[in-house]
């Protein structure tokens, strides 16, 4: 990584989004980039007045420029998005206007999780479409890229951009080198890189052991392609998280803009970050942030999935924001010219601490609860997670008490969380049964503001349901979340609907080895509906955080 480190300062308004490939207004300094300012984001639609919306949550924008190449479009302008919980679905949207308004295509979703042959996946999302202008094999179509499961990206072709044909397997992590366990979230142009010989340039996310949630880094990773459907992925990454970004980026957009050439893309801080990778992509400069979030409702503090169009002297960005679970598709504007700002230097680090001294060898913990029997399979765990003081029983100090049989409340499930997972605690909460000052207020308000709980009700209730009891599916979704596991299985579980929204996480924390099913191997049963009980909370936690 070079020196040169810049950020972007920026102004927000009230406005629109975009993307595109443009030349714009001479440089402050030559050797000094200038960005425009994005504009404070609307909506693009709200999945509340949609018909297909099977999970509440949009992700990942593309947009297509159907009346530039099509003889008969439904709409100047298509906006393919996707959820990302089982089942996804990639769907449509049309507009004669990059301003909108957007109407949802009738046919929804165009793309299916099952698709006869090709594919039976938890979810098929991540869409980005390109039109292929010639080549004897492959033009005069549009092709359209989509993950699912998270380890693959797909394509598939069509003339109209509502009906598709199956094309095949572009990317997939079991065939690239080293540890990678995904590749996904695709973006695709049509640009020959220097000194190669490629026609069409993919970036995309994948995930290797490291310091993010779930012990995964994201990187953002280059491949290369001549027929835009076999590709030949790069060793290295193309950009990694700086530490003021993140622990992770993904979402990679092309972005060749005055001269330069950049991606365009989130970090897990939830902004929008842009990388000078130069003309042969073989930089990694991080310039800084380009756009920064509302912390209000819906966008709450996180954007991503750039994807940027040019509009004469206006440049659009769409992008997914909002709080993961539950994001929707969200548009900002940029103007050309006076608003073009030089870049400032990145967030200042915070200098290494000293290294501390030696810890001094810990006390043994003798303290045991009367109430756990010894011949309780979650007797260890619930002692380590006392000895890591994230319990102290059921009752007062004095009653040695721990409970182990009686279900866990959503209150209790959030302070479980927050202490295990060592998350920054607020003394207030926005939802409106919880009632203030009560022991479990931290622990909910730190997981609401982490974005792993969107409440137990319509956004527009506010409501946490403090005092209900968390099933077993509950329990894996939020462990799911919080430690960043890919819900992208068909849980194998004979119990567990393929139907249900929490089917994801039971599959991700069985694959992460967190749970083995709630009865003996051979009945192969989660029991999904049943009240977690507080033993067997201490034996998922103690398992999920590697609590010793």
């Amino acid at each position: 990584m070079k020196s040169r480190s810049r950020s972007l300062a920026l102004v927000l308004c009230v406005g629109l989004v975009g993307t595109s490939m443009l030349a714009g207004p001479v440089s402050a300094a030559d050797d000094e980039p200038v960005f425009p300012a994005f504009t404070e984001s609307a909506l693009v639609f709200h999945p509340d007045d949609l018909d297909y919306n099977p999970t509440g949550e949009w992700d990942f924008p593309s947009i297509f420029h159907a009346g530039a190449h099509l003889a008969e479009p439904l709409a100047e302008y298509y906006l393919y998005t996707a959820p990302h919980d089982n089942p996804g679905g990639i769907s449509l949207f049309l507009a004669d206007e990059l301003d909108g308004p957007w109407i949802e295509f009738s046919g929804n979703p165009v793309i299916a999780r099952t698709w006869g042959d090709h594919h039976d996946v938890s979810h098929v999302s991540s869409p980005h479409a390109i039109w292929i202008s010639d080549g004897s094999d492959v033009g005069g179509q549009i092709y359209l890229y989509y993950h699912g499961e998270n380890r693959v990206t797909r394509w598939a072709t069509s003339t109209d951009g509502a009906n598709f044909e199956y094309g095949g397997i572009a990317i997939d992590a079991a065939s690239m080198a080293g540890d990678a366990r995904e590749a996904s979230y695709a973006r695709v142009v049509e640009r020959t890189i220097p000194g190669r010989e490629n026609r069409f340039l993919m970036t995309f996310m994948d995930a290797v052991p490291g310091d993010g949630l779930g012990g995964r880094e994201r990187r953002i990773r280059l491949a290369t392609s001549n027929d835009a459907r076999n590709w030949v992925v790069d060793d290295r990454p193309l950009v990694r998280a700086h530490p003021a970004e993140g622990t992770s980026v993904s979402g990679g957009f092309y972005w060749q803009f005055n001269g330069g050439h950049y991606i365009v893309y989130h970090g897990s801080s939830g902004r929008i970050f842009v990388t000078d990778v130069g003309e042969d992509f073989s930089r990694e400069e991080h310039l800084g942030v380009l756009y920064e979030p509302p912390t209000t409702a819906p966008h709450n503090g996180r954007a991503a999935a750039p994807f940027m169009v040019e509009d004469g002297d206006r440049i659009h960005m769409f992008f997914e924001t909002g709080r993961r679970g539950s994001t929707t598709i969200s548009h900002s504007v940029a103007q050309l010219g006076s608003e073009l700002r030089p870049l400032g230097p990145l967030p200042q680090l915070p200098a290494p601490e000293p290294e501390p001294a030696p810890d001094p060898e810990p006390t043994p913990w003798t303290r045991t609860f009367t109430d756990v029997a010894s011949s309780s399979s979650h007797r260890t765990d619930i002692h380590i997670l006392a000895a890591n003081g994230i319990t102290d029983g059921c009752g007062p100090w004095s009653s040695h008490t721990f409970c182990p049989d009686r279900a866990v409340t959503r209150a209790e499930m959030a302070s479980f969380i927050t202490r295990s997972a060592g998350l920054r605690t607020h003394t207030t909460t926005r939802f409106v049964d919880v009632r203030p000052g009560t022991s479990h207020v931290p622990g909910i308000s730190a997981i609401d503001r982490a974005g792993y709980t969107n409440g137990c009700g319509p956004a527009s209730h506010n409501t946490y349901c403090p005092d209900r009891p968390v099933t077993r599916a509950e329990t894996a979704t939020f462990l799911a979340r919080v430690l960043d596991l890919p819900r992208d299985g068909v849980s194998t579980f004979s119990d567990v609907p393929r139907t249900s929204s929490h089917t994801g996480g039971i599959d991700a924390i069985a694959r992460a080895g967190l749970t083995n099913g709630c009865g003996a191997p051979s009945r192969n049963t989660f029991c999904p509906d049943r009240p977690v009980t507080r033993a067997e909370m201490a034996s998922f936690l103690v398992r999920a955080f590697e609590l010793r």
